[in-house]
């Protein structure tokens, strides 16, 4: 199927959605499509927080971050009382507060002022919504808040909290979760290095650790959350790296099938992919140039290192550095630091025309219903018709607090249901006509089906590549694991595992020829991998056990042990 082809379906089904009224989900930060589009119509084009008008309802609530809405439901991360991170779900439709769950804010230096910076994801098939805390606990909770798992990625896998606060949001793709990490892991994982992670959403279980980052990472403020998109066939997993590059990485398998060298430090802004283009933006100097910011477009259908072949376009001395690119048609606008939004045109990447928002653009700008939803952290909430030629200002309110200083206001605005939700420093906005009636579904009723990328129908090809799953975990002595040979073809997708071969590199214990493995009692601390050889394929996973407490070590080595986290 052509690129052209599958925009048009989309185009068709989004267009058929809006006609029949269906109120569409906003389940994770950048929308239902990944790319800050919604079908909503309807919207409002004015507000008033004084007069409330359009204010349908409004929950004080302290965030940074973009709401999820889905099955019924708002969810949105914050923080509260000087001490707690915290992740809340109230009714869509009129506020009620439905749950809330706090964490204390520990093993960070994250200042408290930047807790809460992640948004929440959330998943309309199971229920589930996810969220990364400032230190790096990962948890699923369930419709009705309870932890349905947690991974604790620092403790596991060695993920580093940063210094300002700027943590991913988790990605949900199809029955995986996605998650960018920073930091020192255990084993060849030491290296300080940008890794990407999937896990199966519904267990925690790692499906696969992927290292795309060859250079050691100085800057571990990193901000540019991955998204997910089909080119020439293949599930990639797109974003910018700590380093530096963006990597696409596939997205069964974690493997890498292209870079670009962007930026010589860390990228904070997500991309954009359109028709197989990729396109990108960011605030520092570029590798090339006396200027600071720039915009490119990527052939995102080439393999390899793109650094030199693959940019079609670049538009220079845009300081973007935080806020995704949005599309709309053959335009494109990106927000600059300076908070000035910029529309340029998407096939060559000429600037058009721009409109000033206010002093700090952070957050990503919105489309929906014809109308352009953009924030700036002053407090400013612009509401804007792209036109031809200019940008026409349909409502423009400065937010401030009872002391009279502005309201900070850091995500993007989640239309959903007929209505705009969102998130600022004081309170968590429901925008929309009062005497229209609720076009989402009751709460915990699954309302839409994510329109995950899908990929080109057709036969499947022959095994690329095989993998064991889980692809990292840890046991006690005596413990029983399983692990399941999963096979690929080319094109990432799953096709019939080959019968295994399995045997133990660096661990005491015993696998069977199921892919049961059972660690002996000693040593009570080891670490290794279980292997799985089928003809010329081969796959391992990385396993460290853990005996019972007291531990000991006498470093007569002269090494870190092999198994601890952070120490290479």
């Amino acid at each position: 199927m052509k690129m052209g082809l599958t925009r048009t379906i989309l185009s068709i089904v989004l267009a058929s959605a809006a006609a029949s009224g269906v109120a569409a989900d906003w389940p994770q930060w950048r929308g239902p499509n990944g790319n800050g589009t919604s079908s909503e119509t309807g919207l409002v084009a004015t507000w008033n927080p004084t007069t409330l008008e359009n204010v349908v309802f409004r929950i004080p609530h302290v965030g940074r971050s973009t709401p999820a809405v889905f099955d019924g439901r708002v969810c949105a991360s914050g923080r509260a009382d000087g001490r707690y991170e915290t992740v809340g779900c109230w009714s869509a439709k009129d506020g009620s507060k439905l749950w809330e769950r706090r964490f204390v804010v520990h093993n960070t230096t994250i200042p408290f002022s930047r807790v809460g910076w992640a948004s929440v994801s959330g998943d309309p098939e199971t229920g589930y919504l996810y969220h990364q805390n400032g230190d790096g606990q990962l948890v699923a909770f369930d419709r009705a808040g309870k932890t349905v798992w947690q991974v604790r990625l620092g403790e596991e896998m060695g993920r580093s909290s940063g210094y300002g606060g700027r943590t991913h949001s988790p990605l949900i793709d199809g029955n995986s979760l996605i998650v960018s990490i920073v930091g020192a892991s255990w084993g060849e994982q030491a290296p300080l290095r940008q890794r990407y992670a999937s896990l199966d959403k519904r267990t925690g279980k790692v499906e696969w650790v992927s290292t795309p980052s060859a250079a050691a990472v100085e800057d571990f403020n990193n901000q540019a959350n991955a998204i997910v998109g089909v080119i020439g066939g293949e599930r990639l997993i797109i974003g910018g790296g700590a380093d530096g590059w963006i990597y696409a990485i596939r997205a069964r398998t974690g493997e890498l099938a292209w870079n670009y060298r962007f930026s010589p430090r860390s990228l904070n802004a997500p991309v954009t992919i359109r028709d197989g283009i990729v396109y990108a933006n960011q605030g520092d100097e570029p590798l090339e140039g006396g200027f600071m910011g720039q915009v490119i477009a990527i052939d995102g259908s080439l393999k390899g290192d793109l650094t030199n072949t693959g940019r079609k376009w670049n538009s220079d001395g845009i300081t973007a550095a935080f806020a995704a690119p949005l599309m709309d048609g053959n335009r494109m606008y990106v927000t600059d630091n300076s908070g000035n939004l910029h529309a340029l045109d998407a096939n060559t990447g000429k600037r058009l025309y721009e409109t000033n928002l206010g002093t700090i653009g952070r957050g990503s700008p919105v489309l929906a219903d014809g109308k352009i939803f953009a924030t700036e952290v002053n407090g400013n909430v612009h509401i804007l018709k792209p036109l031809a030629d200019k940008f026409e200002t349909l409502s423009h309110v400065a937010l401030k607090m009872p002391e009279g200083r502005h309201v900070e206001v850091w995500g993007s605005a989640a239309p959903a249901y007929g209505r705009l939700y969102l998130l600022t420093e004081n309170y968590l906005y429901c925008l929309g006509d009062k005497k229209a009636p609720f076009k989402g579904p009751a709460v915990g009723a699954p309302s839409t089906v994510m329109p995950w990328p899908k990929e080109v129908a057709g036969p499947e090809g022959p095994l690329a590549s095989v993998a064991l799953y889980p692809a990292e975990t840890s046991v006690a002595p005596g413990e029983k694991l399983s692990f399941e040979v999963r096979g690929f073809d080319a094109q990432g997708r799953r096709v019939k595992a080959p019968a295994a071969a399995f045997s133990l590199a660096g661990l005491v214990g015993a696998v069977d020829a199921n892919g049961v493995f059972i660690a002996q009692a000693s040593p009570a601390l080891q670490a290794g991998k279980v292997v799985a050889k089928a003809g010329a394929f081969e796959a391992s996973a990385r396993v460290r056990v853990f005996g019972a407490l007291p531990w000991s070590e006498d470093f007569e080595g002269g090494k870190v042990p092999g198994h601890w986290v952070g120490a290479g």
